[in-house]
């Protein structure tokens, strides 16, 4: 994601939050990590563990967003 934004010229973490990411950490050569690269990343994980995390943040971000639709709705 980083290197797209740097490629697209924008300021790190700009697609990454579009993207419903949320950027946990900026290093000093401007590279942003988000959630899942840091769940990638992390050596002291294993593939089923990463693939748990993953799961579990990503099912977490479709309920946020059904919980912001419905919030609108009500709205209405």
């Amino acid at each position: 994601m980083a290197r797209v934004e740097q490629l697209l010229e924008q300021e790190p973490g700009t697609l990454a939050r579009v993207l419903g990411y949320t950027v946990i950490k900026q290093v000093s050569d401007g590279r942003v990590f988000n959630i899942t690269e840091a769940i990638n990343a992390e050596p002291r994980l294993g593939p089923r563990e990463k693939a748990l995390l993953l799961s579990m943040y990503r099912e977490l971000l479709r309920q946020a967003k059904s919980g912001d639709d419905a919030a609108a709705r009500a709205k209405d």
